[in-house]
């Protein structure tokens, strides 16, 4: 019966009008001719297979070339838990690594505000000595070095209100 419709589609598709299958007696002549139609049917599958292959090839790119893509299972689907194990590992690998940044720029910031405390405390320091001396250029020493002029007058404002009290 698959035969009779393998051979009626093939009659149609060249434009031939379909006759019925041979008679018993010539089943033998038909089976040699049904054989080579299946060698000849093998043989035109298995070039359209290589065609789809090349042409699936073609399109690889050359960064991953050693990517096989399955065209026979295209369209199996993922499971669930398949998904959700991938979202879950990378999530993890997001949340680790934004974690280290986070806390890398925490302590980037600790240490900037540490030396800025300790930059502040040494030019007290100075300015108490020189206040103490009764110098009053300030701004040429070399250990505010980091602090701009009007951080300075802020610091020397702010020992001279504290030395008059």
């Amino acid at each position: 019966m698959l035969r009779r419709a393998a051979a009626r589609c093939r009659s149609i598709a060249r434009g031939a009008s379909y006759t019925h299958p041979p008679h018993p007696s010539t089943r033998a002549l038909a089976s040699a001719s049904t054989t080579s139609l299946k060698n000849a049917d093998d043989d035109a599958r298995t070039r359209a297979e290589r065609e789809a292959e090349r042409r699936v090839r073609a399109s690889d790119s050359p960064l991953f070339n050693w990517v096989e893509v399955d065209v026979k299972n295209a369209d199996r689907d993922i499971p669930r838990w398949q998904n959700a194990l991938f979202v879950v590992c990378v999530g993890g690998v997001f949340a680790y690594f934004g974690q280290r940044m986070i806390s890398s720029e925490t302590e980037r910031r600790r240490r900037v505000a540490a030396a800025k405390a300790e930059l502040e405390q040494r030019a007290r320091a100075i300015v108490r000595e020189s206040l103490r001396l009764g110098n009053g250029d300030v701004g040429a020493h070399e250990a505010l070095d980091g602090l701009t002029p009007e951080e300075i007058e802020a610091i020397v404002e702010s020992e001279r209100r504290a030395r008059e009290r």
